[in-house]
């Protein structure tokens, strides 16, 4: 019996990118549509119920929809990841913690070996 070696071949099957729906990256279109139904059902309730003029009840309808969307579009879609929590802690926070390494003050323990080691010389 001839013995033939498994052949084997490496492929990039993973998931590389997260796919588009609607022209939004991943499962952004999520919060789109349910905002797009919260605003269909506000809009009906509103126009049944005959309590606020037409115009009104189009203008307060379309609200949550336009608000994700302006979300949407302008935080998180085509932007790197976590752009949306980096504009905020940049905006929020104070600037004694930072990102940048050069900026960061030595840990004690680096501290300790360098001044041994300098009085040591």
């Amino acid at each position: 019996m001839s013995e033939n070696p498994l052949i084997t071949i490496d492929t990039n099957s993973a998931d590389d990118s997260s796919g588009v729906a609607f022209k939004l990256e991943g499962n952004l279109y999520i919060p789109v549509v349910i905002s797009a139904m919260v605003s269909v059902g506000l809009l009906t309730v509103l126009i049944w119920g005959k309590t606020v003029p037409m115009p009104t009840a189009f203008a307060v309808g379309i609200t949550p929809f336009a608000a994700t969307l302006f979300v949407v579009l302008s935080f998180f879609n085509g932007k790197r990841p976590h752009f949306a929590s980096d504009l905020l802690a940049k905006h929020t926070t104070d600037e004694s913690f930072m990102r940048h390494p050069q900026s960061q003050p030595i840990h004690p323990v680096k501290r300790i070996k360098t001044q041994t080691t300098l009085t040591k010389k």
